[in-house]
């Protein structure tokens, strides 16, 4: 799901790290919301998730891979709700919106959360064989 972007505060292209607000990567390094949870009490995660808006497209990849906690699940809705209309947010995830209710534990925050990502968003929905199946090694010494 992507929403158009405002215009960039930054000229910079790289993605800012989570794990340290300060630190500069060209890949993502982000740590997933549900392990920041101790961070909360110091604001330090409002100032992280302030940092990473700060990019033109803030990717979440594989979400539902792994239940969140009622934190995860709060710390995800304030990463999404910052970046709601100001930025484009792109979501990876085998499950399909229905199904979220299993690794999103607080329902209301959970359709609060589907409500802004999917306004103004395009769907898209893939099917058929895995990229990694189809293309993986037999073990023959391939790549």
């Amino acid at each position: 799901m992507c929403r158009p972007a405002g215009p960039s505060r930054r000229d910079r292209s790289d993605a800012q790290a989570l794990d340290n607000p300060g630190h500069h990567s060209s890949h993502n390094e982000q740590r997933p919301a549900h392990r920041a949870g101790p961070t909360v009490a110091d604001n330090t995660v409002g100032r992280a998730i302030e940092t990473v808006c700060r990019n033109e497209l803030i990717m979440i990849d594989e979400i539902g891979f792994a239940p969140l906690d009622h934190t995860g699940c709060q710390l995800m809705f304030r990463l999404v709700a910052a970046a709601y209309e100001r930025r484009a947010v792109a979501i990876a995830s085998h499950s399909p919106f229905e199904a979220w209710g299993r690794f999103l534990p607080d329902q209301p925050t959970a359709v609060s959360l589907l409500d802004r990502l999917c306004h103004h968003a395009h769907i898209i929905t893939t099917s058929g064989d895995s990229y990694r199946l189809t293309h993986r090694t037999t073990g023959q010494g391939g790549t």
